[in-house]
């Protein structure tokens, strides 16, 4: 099952990197490589944006994961 969860960015979070945001709130060096390799890893304002994207406050991202099942 896939998951998306959505995030709205504080003004803390001005000109701070995607990498950095989602370390802080708990994403594993694993789970950002996995993201940043897939397609459908993280979106703001419907677009694909990268690891080292800058973060706006005020806007909303999008990170799909997706959940293997054993």
């Amino acid at each position: 099952m896939d998951r998306i969860i959505e995030y709205t960015l504080s003004e803390a979070y001005r000109d701070r990197k995607l990498y950095e945001f989602l370390r802080e709130n708990g994403y594993s060096r694993q789970n950002i490589t996995d993201l940043k390799y897939t397609d459908s890893g993280v979106f703001a304002s419907g677009e694909r944006i990268k690891m080292d994207y800058r973060l706006v406050p005020g806007q909303t991202i999008a990170v799909h994961i997706r959940e293997n099942r054993n």
